[in-house]
């Protein structure tokens, strides 16, 4: 199964090269280096050297064929790629080759000489490891190169020059040993200060200290805050403590405090429990009463003590209560004026209300009286016809009877014997029918205002 899947590896890799560009290859090649498949990327590598003359390709095969300081035939290959590299005028190859040389490791032997040589090469075009490892070799001596230190400092100051930081600290570590004189001291500050400037923010720190240990007074801020503020804006939380502290002591009162808070805020988000604590003690004397400044308070206060500084726990439960008892009065108050505001919105619904409730009333106020209105005319209409009805029927009655009684005369005067009962009883009865009529007018009359009152009350 493996000798299967070995096979057709081959077989894609076959394909593969064969219509990848070499760039395309040296990708692929890169990428089975970076998962540590070191025979692939050898086959891709070895091919891109020795058909495409890469020499980029050829320093990397070298790298992959390389196995321990034993002398052996894969370390035999790497030497072959190295020099095939290093005569394409690929310097880290050619850099390679003279350490190899000059330490005798790599799978090679020891040759001083030769090791010279290409570091000679490299240092003339300008390649500062190049002119460190030729102050090496000047520095230690050998059989084959006598030690010679007025040429080792000068190839080491020109590599520093030229860009090597390692080679810049280790002249500055040379002069701290004399840092009690004048000229240590400047040296120190010359190479350390190269170092800093390239953005080892440890070499920042250590050289801001011996500023301060080397000056007095108000010298020790204005010569060592350059170096302090390089390496706190660099991410040492030491730093910024350090120089936090030494502004306090610089500058008196409110305003050391003040001008040292920024460096106290950085060196707590640096990860420093100490400066968490001093930002905390300055929010808690210059920010007031206000809510959030209460809250900032109390956080600074729980990373200090998080962090494990001593004494910061206290002053964070202090800090926490005093925060509550403000949180519990603006919630007090906050549900105060929220209750305002709920008596407020009930109160204008009331309002509301009544205002709707007389609207309609008035509304309805107004259909009565049209109501009225259109029904008081058909009254009057009804008393006209009621008091018209009367006066003709009493007319009408009235005429009956004169008309009756001057038949009577007439019958009276023609038979003088008529009897004098029957005038009586015809009299009597013409007396009931009028009152009859009378009545039945009046109850008609009160039935129809009461009808109208009825209709006035609904």
């Amino acid at each position: 199964m493996k000798k299967v899947l070995f096979l057709s590896f081959l077989l894609l890799f076959f394909l593969f090269s064969c219509s990848a560009s070499p760039k395309e290859m040296f990708s692929k090649g890169l990428s089975f280096e970076k998962q540590n498949n070191k025979k692939e990327a050898r086959e891709i590598f070895s091919k891109l050297c020795n058909k495409h003359k890469n020499k980029e390709a050829c320093f990397h095969a070298g790298q992959l064929w390389a196995d321990g300081n034993a002398v052996s035939k894969k370390n035999a290959k790497a030497v072959k790629f190295y020099k095939k590299a290093c005569k394409m005028n690929y310097d880290n190859a050619c850099l390679k080759l003279a350490d190899m040389w000059f330490t005798g490791t790599g799978g090679v032997y020891k040759d001083v000489l030769s090791s010279v040589k290409f570091y000679k090469k490299l240092c003339d075009k300008g390649n500062a490891k190049g002119c460190r490892g030729l102050a090496s070799v000047y520095l230690k001596g050998s059989s084959s190169v006598p030690k010679d230190l007025k040429k080792a400092k000068k190839l080491f100051n020109q590599a520093c020059n030229l860009g090597d930081m390692k080679t810049c600290q280790d002249l500055g570590d040379t002069w701290l040993k004399k840092i009690d004189t004048e000229k240590g001291y400047e040296n120190v500050k010359k190479y350390y200060g190269k170092v800093c400037d390239a953005k080892n923010y440890k070499i920042c720190l250590k050289l801001a200290d011996l500023v301060v240990s080397k000056n007095t007074g108000v010298d020790k801020f204005d010569k060592a805050q350059t170096y302090y503020k390089k390496a706190c804006d660099g991410g040492l939380a030491k730093a910024c403590l350090v120089f936090g502290n030494l502004i306090i002591v610089s500058f008196e009162g409110d305003n050391g405090l003040k001008k040292s808070s920024p460096y106290f805020k950085q060196g707590c988000e640096h990860g420093s429990a100490e400066s968490c604590y001093h930002y905390a003690t300055y929010i808690e004397s210059t920010g007031g009463e206000k809510l959030e400044n209460l809250k900032n308070v109390a956080s600074f206060y729980e990373k200090a003590c998080n962090g494990g500084f001593q004494g910061a726990c206290e002053s964070m439960n202090s800090a926490k209560e005093t925060l509550k008892v403000k949180e519990d009065a603006i919630k007090a108050k906050e549900e105060a004026l929220k209750a305002k505001e709920e008596a407020i919105r009930l109160e204008e619904e009331r309002k509301k209300r009544e205002a709707e409730e007389q609207k309609k009333l008035e509304e309805e106020q107004k259909k009565l009286d049209s109501q009225i209105k259109e029904i008081t005319p058909k009254k009057e209409d009804s008393e006209d016809d009621l008091d018209s009805s009367e006066d003709k029927g009493s007319e009408d009655d009235l005429d009956s009877s004169e008309d009756k009684g001057s038949e009577d005369d007439l019958d009276s005067s023609e038979d003088k014997g008529s009897e004098d009962d029957l005038d009586s009883s015809e009299d009597k009865g013409s007396e009931d029918d009028l009152d009859s009529s009378k009545k039945k007018k009046k109850k008609k009359k009160k039935d129809l205002d009461k009808e109208l009152d009825d209709l006035l009350e609904e």
